[in-house]
Order: C-alpha cells, then sequence, then structure tokens
C-alpha cells in the first residue's frame, strides 16, 4: 500500500522553539550567529502571522530574563 501524503493544516500544527538564548547562538556552526538569529526570528514571524501557536522553551525561565538574554525576541513572543 503507498504512502499518502496529506498537507500539513495550520489549524493542526503548533511551534516549538527550544533554548533561543543570545550565549547559545555562538554554538552555531552552519550559520553566522547574525543569520541564526534572523532565521528564528523569522520563524517566529511566520508563526505569529499564521496565528500558530507557539511554545518558547529556554533555560531562562522568565520572560524578564529572555527579554534580558535576547530582547529581540520580546515584540514577537508574549511575556
Amino acid at each position: 500500500m503507498a504512502f499518502k501524503y496529506n498537507r500539513l493544516n495550520k489549524d493542526d500544527v503548533a511551534l516549538l522553539m527550544v533554548d533561543q538564548q543570545s550565549g547559545l547562538l555562538s554554538l552555531v556552526w552552519a550559520f553566522s550567529p547574525d543569520d541564526f538569529k534572523n532565521n528564528v526570528l523569522a520563524l517566529a514571524d511566520i508563526a505569529k502571522f499564521f496565528d500558530i501557536p507557539t511554545i518558547l522553551v529556554t533555560g531562562a525561565m522568565t520572560s524578564k530574563v529572555l527579554a534580558a538574554s535576547w530582547p529581540s525576541t520580546c515584540p514577537i513572543m508574549p511575556t
């Protein structure tokens, strides 16, 4: 039996963003820190545009710590 591909539906998805902290930017080797940061912010903007539920998980447990760590995420992610 052949596999039938079903397109993703925005009502059936969620975005999970794990450990988006400024200190981890330097550990990414495939992109420059600025490119990586811009890609993450673009992905968050796309999720916001399509009203996709987004879960931001980070070691910075409070929004104030996250805001100090990576202030550019604050306009995108609710506090």
